[in-house]
């Protein structure tokens, strides 16, 4: 199981429907990227942050215990995801 390590969560992530052959990950560079910009600005629980269209949830998982988090989007897979 792929292992999606940010400065906010550890966590071990899916892409779902589970297909064991399939080399294709539920996150990406531009997760990566994105987490690591919020965490240099100093990402606060204060902080309301809306997530739009993450198709498999890392983004809204990876912040949900750091930050106000609200997750929008038309992916069911990203809708279970998170929960």
């Amino acid at each position: 199981m792929p292992v999606f390590s940010t400065p906010f969560a550890q966590l071990d992530l899916l892409r779902q429907p589970d297909q064991p052959h399939e080399p294709l990950q539920a996150f990406d560079a531009a997760d990566e990227y994105l987490l690591n910009h919020l965490h240099e600005q100093g990402l606060t629980s204060s902080v309301r942050v809306l997530v739009l269209n993450d198709s498999f949830g890392a983004l809204a998982a990876s912040l949900a215990g750091q930050a106000q988090v609200t997750s929008s989007g038309d992916s069911h897979l990203g809708h279970l995801g998170l929960q």
